[in-house]
């Protein structure tokens, strides 16, 4: 079920490449985000 909400949400960005873009950039943000939180975790222990 997920697997083809996930295909039709797939196609639909494919056809919007903007859309697609945006969601590529927020992903990429969010795992900046983590990485900064988890690196500063991990000096704070050192």
């Amino acid at each position: 079920m997920d697997t083809l909400l996930y295909k039709d949400e797939y196609q639909g960005l494919s056809q919007n490449p903007q859309k697609f873009l945006d969601h590529s950039l927020e992903i990429l943000s969010n795992v900046r985000i983590l990485t900064k939180t988890v690196a500063s975790g991990i000096f704070k222990q050192f």
